[in-house]
């Protein structure tokens, strides 16, 4: 998943039980296909119980598109507005 940086559906990251690194991830800049058309498509990432830093998905939440998120069950479940504030890892 190294570079990739649009996606023009859903996205669904879910229930890996040793995922603690979406690094992958940080030049994302679309999770749909962004003409508004079909605001239905989501960003969910549940159930990754090491999964704790989402700093990855800043560009995405401050600059890009994307329409419905789901972030909880995982190691932090911050919202949108966390990461767009830089509360984007478990500080603990």
């Amino acid at each position: 998943l190294r570079g990739i940086e649009k996606i023009g559906r859903n996205l669904i990251i879910a229930s890996n039980i040793n995922l603690d690194d979406i690094s992958a991830l940080e030049n994302l800049s679309s999770v749909g296909n962004g003409n508004g058309k079909d605001s239905n498509y989501q960003l969910s990432i549940y159930d990754n119980r090491l999964l704790e830093d989402f700093c990855p998905l800043t560009r995405l939440f401050t600059k890009g598109i994307y329409y419905r998120t789901t972030i909880k069950s995982n190691g932090y479940n911050p919202t949108v507005a966390d990461i767009q504030n830089g509360n984007c890892r478990n500080q603990f």
